[in-house]
């Protein structure tokens, strides 16, 4: 399967109920790392930070590495 764009892809996972969008504020340094880790060793869903601390847009993370992604040959 072929994504447009970034929005594409990331509105694919989460009509598949394979995003977890996290709305608090979180510090890209070392929570986010800690948060990504945690999940990506339980095999756990793509993650889009809405509020990484410092920046002005929300950051998708693990989304590469998500298995329709790799079926689409990305990550």
């Amino acid at each position: 399967m072929k994504y447009r764009d970034l929005r594409d892809f990331i509105a694919q996972l989460e009509l598949r109920g394979e995003l977890k969008r996290v709305a608090l504020e979180i510090d890209p340094r070392l929570e986010m790392t800690e948060i990504c880790d945690r999940v990506l060793k339980s095999e756990g869903p793509a993650l889009l930070f809405e509020k990484p601390k410092g920046f002005a847009h929300a950051g998708a993370r693990q989304s590469f590495r998500h298995p329709i992604a790799r079926r689409a040959g990305h990550g």
